[in-house]
């Protein structure tokens, strides 16, 4: 006999489900008594003997009951607000925007044109999205992986560099490497501009280090500069690096 679940109201009386299964990048399926249930998208209606349509410009969910279709919903995903700004922003700077989702092949590509992506690979699980990364690294490629959910993790680990929303699930920001700290795409834009400054500084610190030991150690073994000068010339170059790096601070947002 099943369980039940009543609420504030005692004429509200709910089954509780049993068996409840989540099926990764599909849907759900449970058991409420002799009924089996299960809500998802196509690909978990054909696994379960269930004959359903594909038409539609937007994500379609499908809820089934003992194998037997019962609903179809059309679910309108829209992009958020800062993604065509950020998308074309990275763009301009020489990355390669691809968009990897699970949604059928028309919703994505609606989504792709609104935000301005020529790539997409759509109806992909979470084995598809890292088998995709993994093709184009075996190109030679560096890949980087943005993204906030479950079925993003096997994905966001094999990308050389993997990122996740600050308001993502708990496994995607443990297996990523880098956590933006709040939900705005335009984080993630900044990320690579300091990424990109940070490196440039470094780089500007080696040079500054090769060009005074190259200048300064010969001409201490010659004997033209004393210890004490030798020191305090040693400890200006630190200072040189290290106020050349605090630029970071205003150097990334140009």
């Amino acid at each position: 006999m099943a369980e039940y679940l009543i609420g504030d109201d005692e004429s509200d009386v709910l089954p509780i489900l049993d068996e409840v299964q989540q099926i990764a990048a599909k849907g759900m399926a449970a058991r409420c008594e002799e009924q089996m249930l299960s809500g998802g998208n196509r690909a978990l209606m054909l696994e379960q003997g269930v004959e359903v349509d594909n038409e539609g410009a937007n994500t379609l969910f499908y809820f089934a009951v003992d194998n037997r279709l019962v609903a179809r919903f059309e679910l309108i995903d829209m992009p958020r607000k800062d993604a065509a700004d950020v998308i074309g922003a990275l763009q301009r700077s020489g990355i390669d925007v691809v968009m990897l989702t699970g949604d059928h092949e028309k919703a994505a590509k609606r989504i792709a044109d609104m935000v301005g992506i020529e790539h997409f690979h759509s109806e992909l699980t979470p084995q598809d999205k890292a088998g995709i990364v993994a093709e184009i690294q075996a190109d030679g490629h560096k890949i980087v992986m943005a993204g906030d959910g479950v079925n993003d993790i096997l994905a966001l680990a094999q990308a050389d560099i993997g990122i996740a929303m600050g308001n993502g699930s708990d496994i995607a920001i443990d297996v990523s490497d880098v956590v933006l700290m709040n939900d705005t795409l335009t984080s993630l834009e900044e990320s690579f501009r300091i990424g990109r400054a940070t490196y440039r500084l470094v780089k500007q610190n080696l040079a500054l280090s090769l060009v005074y030991n190259a200048i300064t150690i010969p001409l201490a073994m010659a004997g033209y500069i004393i210890p004490l000068i030798a020191a305090i010339s040693m400890s200006l170059s630190s200072l040189l690096v290290v106020g050349n790096s605090m630029r970071i601070q205003w150097s990334w947002k140009r």
